[in-house]
């Protein structure tokens, strides 16, 4: 279901929610509570394996990193980096004439 407005999903929600909180979770402005996103997604018709990978994102969206706990520590925007860092699966790079020091042997 897709192409409506935030005012008809409000109404197709039963009134549980009004426009301005549907317009702060979809700016990210607001977290959505696990119980309001399923009721969000029954509104949306959304099932099966899209649904629970939805729902594990959302889980998985408010556990806390390990560096946060330093974040009395740690300047904003190295947390943020060594946010990015964690959640990394690949890195990629181009060296023209230097091989990168983890690549390197004695040879």
């Amino acid at each position: 279901m897709g192409g409506l407005t935030i005012e008809q999903v409000a109404d197709l929600a039963g009134g549980e929610w009004n426009p301005s909180t549907l317009g702060r979770w979809e700016k990210g402005d607001r977290r959505i509570r696990p119980a309001d996103l399923r009721h969000l997604l029954d509104v949306y018709e959304v099932h099966g394996e899209q649904r629970e990978a939805l729902l594990a994102l959302a889980r998985e969206a408010r556990q806390r990193g390990w560096w946060q706990v330093y974040s009395d520590v740690l300047p904003s925007e190295y947390g943020t980096y060594i946010g990015l860092e964690t959640e990394a699966r690949e890195m990629r790079t181009y060296q023209q004439q230097l091989i990168p020091g983890v690549l390197q042997t004695a040879d």
